[in-house]
């Protein structure tokens, strides 16, 4: 993985390189399936983007899907390693993979964490084939949280979040790395809200 030489990229990279593994629950199983489960059939070569610990891999590959799993996080990696899913630490700003590579991108709740956005959507328009999909899955800028629903949550002031991006925000940078929109679900999660966009490469 190349490195950017600089002091902000190189404190981005420490801070998030030995973070705790995210575990999904029982509960966000359930719901990460209803995400999976509306890509299409005739993606075979998937990149798990920001993968966490893999299950959303290993649910893929249950369905004889082709998936490359990734994160910034070197515990993650190993752990997904470990499980059988084939990971590999990376920086989605500047990713190692060929032009071209994937049929599919799934992306749930990383952009977020982007210090450049436009940087992630130029790689994965690169990484991805014409016409391929990319599912990005997003949170709100204000979210009610399940377990304290009177409570109302701001992503931006997160330590970890620096581009919570609105729905035209983000519709002006797929639009400049030539997506077009398929389709759009919110789904509620234990976490909050999953605001999901489905997007094909022109």
């Amino acid at each position: 993985m190349k490195k950017m030489d600089s002091e902000t990229w190189n404190s981005y990279l420490i801070t998030n390189v030995n973070l705790p593994i995210e575990f999904t629950t029982e509960e966000m199983q359930q719901k990460t399936q209803i995400h999976l489960n509306k890509i299409p059939f005739n993606c075979q070569n998937i990149l798990d983007l920001g993968a966490g610990d893999g299950y959303a891999a290993e649910f893929l590959m249950s369905k004889n899907k082709k998936v490359i799993a990734t994160s910034l996080n070197s515990q993650e990696v190993e752990y997904m390693l470990q499980r059988g899913v084939k990971a590999q630490r990376e920086d989605m700003h500047n990713l190692s993979f060929e032009n071209d590579s994937f049929d599919c991108v799934y992306m749930r709740q990383v952009l977020e964490h982007a210090l450049a956005p436009f940087l992630v959507f130029s790689e994965i328009a690169r990484v991805l084939k014409h016409n391929g999909y990319w599912l990005l899955i997003v949170p709100p800028e204000l979210d009610l949280l399940s377990s304290s629903p009177n409570y109302i949550y701001m992503h931006n002031s997160a330590t970890k979040h620096y581009s919570v991006l609105t729905e035209i925000q983000l519709k002006t940078l797929w639009e400049k790395v030539n997506f077009v929109f398929i389709d759009k679900w919110i789904l509620k999660t234990p976490n909050g809200m999953d605001i999901a966009y489905l997007l094909k490469k022109e």
